[in-house]
């Protein structure tokens, strides 16, 4: 984790009605919700322009990368839903486009990552409890045109990515944790929406980047 890795803030929520259920106990007496109930998740969205992510959380964090020259960029959301889940959401903002790439030669390009992250994330009674994070840097991408794929090279933020025509998908990863990848390949830049949890680390994150040549 990177420069803002040291600044995380507790969030809890409670939600009424969740307790029915509870069967295991901690040390302190306090009934923990079983994982039927999804205590994290994420998935990609559709925001509109303007970077608004029409899906409604508790306690949510809502932010989005774009450049101003072109009016690319992607959003991102983190909170947590009525049932006590801790979801985040990513997506292209509406409108984005690039050229299309060439079919040959390769392209160096470099730009920024954004993203909101929880951790720590837990369930007791009828509370959720978190850590947020947020955290961006540089990214440091290179497309193979004739081969379609976009992988980073170094950074806190690891891209491989596939790409035909304009369309891109592939993974991501951020703090040792798998993601998804969606975006946008272009001629001159390159324009990503990703997410990615561990039900292990109790973590989830969501972000983007936009780099260009």
């Amino acid at each position: 984790m990177t420069s803002n890795s040291g600044m995380k803030l507790l969030y809890m929520v409670a939600l009424v009605g969740l307790t029915a259920g509870c069967n295991a106990s901690d040390n302190n007496g306090d009934q923990d919700l079983p994982l039927v109930f999804e205590l994290l998740g994420t998935a990609f969205a559709t925001p509109g322009s303007d970077g608004t992510i029409g899906i409604s959380l508790n306690e949510s964090g809502q932010n989005r990368l774009y450049d101003t020259a072109t009016g690319n960029g992607v959003a991102y959301k983190i909170g947590v839903n009525n049932s006590g889940s801790m979801r985040a959401y990513s997506g292209l903002l509406e409108g984005s486009d690039v050229v299309a790439p060439p079919k040959t030669g390769t392209a160096t390009m470099t730009g920024r990552f954004a993203l909101y992250g929880a951790d720590r994330i837990r369930r007791v009674r009828d509370r959720t409890s978190w850590y947020e994070y947020r955290d961006s840097g540089n990214v440091k991408l290179v497309a193979d045109f004739a081969n379609g794929t976009l992988k980073s090279q170094g950074g806190d933020l690891g891209v491989n990515g596939k790409f035909s025509g304009k369309t891109m998908t592939g993974t991501v990863k951020y703090n040792g944790i798998d993601g998804q990848l969606k975006g946008l390949v272009g001629e001159n830049q390159t324009v990503g929406a990703f997410h990615g949890y561990s039900e292990a680390q109790a973590e989830v994150y969501t972000g983007g980047f936009i780099a260009e040549r």
